[in-house]
């Protein structure tokens, strides 16, 4: 996988103004490899043709230094980006070494990240002169959707004899999905069926202490299927949901949050439910953005795009 960049210039400039309004998409590998449906159509969207550049890339900190080198090889042009969009862990990587505005240019600069909520966005507003914007996912209203599916796979359960019907949601927080979506869930669930009738796992979304396949594997084994109906798997790890959709028993529902997938080789019609991305909604919107500042708009903090389920 290669890191993607590339500039274009939108608008053109005449007589005796050789000014440039530039966009600047750069995304680190491991984005790319998340979402390289969109990557690949924001790079094309903006790049000249011809001058579409690729480079090698890896860590984070190797994508870091290349957008450093490139922001500063168009300034040495008089270039100056209006719009960087780029990853949100590259953008809090880069920003905390640097001001997004100095490097760029006259503090003139808009950040635009695509995929993340907006505590990621807030988190990056200590620098001081940028502007940022971000774009995510509508989880508040997929979350609702699905605890209140839930919720009624439940209530039907105890209705049919089964008094201690309840459901379990193993949720992991990431750039993407933020901690409300888990508490829509719950209020949409808890809407239908009555309070405690939920067992959450909540993971911390650190890799390094926590093993959220083994997590998942070992709640599985602890699963009472005489009581619960409805298991959730709101998690980034694929592999261990497509394993509990294949293995569970009868009369279990298994939901998931595939947000974070690739989807394309996952059958979503093992789950009872299933949230998807939409990457194609998701360039649309950072297109709209984008070109609404360079028209002179000022753009919302965060714009929310909906979730497919």
């Amino acid at each position: 996988m290669v890191l993607i960049l590339g500039c274009t210039c939108l608008c053109a400039c005449g007589g005796n103004k050789p000014k440039q309004t530039l966009v600047l998409p750069y995304f680190d590998e491991a984005f790319a490899e998340l979402f390289p449906d969109y990557c690949r159509a924001i790079t094309e969207e903006y790049s000249v043709v011809g001058k579409n550049e690729k480079l090698e890339g890896a860590p984070i900190s190797t994508a870091r230094a290349g957008l450093g080198k490139k922001l500063a090889a168009l300034s040495a042009e008089g270039k100056y980006p209006k719009v960087i969009v780029t990853s949100p862990l590259l953008a809090l990587a880069y920003s905390s070494g640097q001001d997004w505005a100095e490097t760029a240019g006259t503090g003139q600069a808009f950040l635009v990240m695509p995929f993340c909520h907006p505590l990621t966005n807030g988190s990056l507003q200590t620098a001081q002169k940028a502007r940022i914007c971000s774009i995510g996912y509508d989880y508040e209203t997929a979350y609702g959707a699905m605890g209140k599916k839930a919720g009624q796979i439940v209530k039907k359960a105890v209705h049919e004899g089964v008094p201690e019907a309840n459901c379990t949601i193993v949720f992991q927080e990431n750039f993407m999905r933020p901690e409300v979506a888990l508490s829509a869930f719950r209020e949409a669930y808890e809407s239908v069926v009555g309070a405690r009738r939920l067992n959450t796992q909540d993971f911390n979304a650190d890799y390094s202490t926590v093993d959220i396949v083994g997590s998942l594997q070992s709640s599985l084994s602890q699963v009472d299927t005489k009581t619960t109906k409805v298991l959730v798997c709101a998690i980034d790890s694929p592999s261990a949901a497509v394993e509990a959709a294949q293995r569970k028993t009868a009369g279990l529902v298994v939901m998931a949050d595939m947000s974070s997938w690739d989807v394309e080789k996952i059958d979503r019609d093992m789950f009872g439910f299933a949230v998807r991305g939409d990457a194609t909604a998701m360039k649309r919107t950072t297109v709209m953005l984008v070109n609404s500042i360079i028209a002179g708009k000022q753009p919302a903090s965060h714009t929310l795009v909906p979730l497919r389920y």
